[in-house]
């Protein structure tokens, strides 16, 4: 595993310029394969697996004690991950997007401290509204980090995500291995209805 993370970070080094660009110019980026199909595979079984286990719980949306479930706005399930207790496969996920903080906090002087993460499922028919990450009154959350974990996903599944962006909108499908960044506090995006259950590890880094 450790030689994964040497990889991926050289990578990084590699495409990061990329990724930069596409923050700076128009506020998002798509990789496709940020990192091994092995890995994103058993993150896929992992996450199908505490479904099943009933270990998901609706979503809420707000904060504190605005915090709650609504199901008109967004219908999805999640498991909020402990970084203190990370499988395997998660922990090198969770290496990289560590190593992508350390790119944005040198380039962009963003002053990331942490990276905090869900699994989510989307059950067939559930979706999530028109939104912003960063919440009212909070600037914690600077940027979304998404990684999709859905095999053989079809543009008949539904389910993708819907950047919204003046000059470059886009619909991402989110196929296996697929990573998405963003903005918090700059890019509406929405996930529509999904057809099939619907996969991902949702995160954000923040200050």
């Amino acid at each position: 595993m450790a030689a994964f993370f040497y990889e991926r970070m050289s990578a990084i080094q590699e495409w990061g310029g990329g990724i930069l660009d596409d923050l700076a110019t128009r506020g998002y980026t798509v990789v496709k394969n940020l990192i091994p199909n092995e890995t994103a595979v058993a993150l896929s079984n992992e996450v199908r697996s505490g479904y099943r286990e009933d270990d998901f719980r609706p979503a809420a949306v707000g904060r504190g004690d605005e915090k709650k479930v609504i199901p008109e706005i967004r219908s999805d399930y999640v498991q909020w991950l402990d970084p203190n207790y990370l499988s395997l496969h998660m922990q090198a996920y969770w290496d990289v997007v560590d190593s992508l903080c350390l790119l944005f906090n040198r380039e962009f002087f963003a002053g990331l401290r942490e990276f905090e993460a869900h699994a989510t499922v989307y059950p067939p028919d559930s979706f999530y509204v028109k939104h912003l990450d960063q919440h009212r009154n909070t600037a914690h959350r600077i940027f979304s980090c998404i990684l999709y974990l859905n095999t053989d996903w079809l543009p008949e599944d539904g389910g993708y995500l819907k950047i919204h962006h003046d000059t470059a909108p886009l619909d991402v499908l989110p196929e296996m291995g697929t990573f998405v960044c963003f903005r918090s506090d700059t890019i509406w995006h929405e996930v529509l209805p999904t057809h099939r259950e619907r996969k991902s590890i949702t995160g954000w880094l923040r200050r």
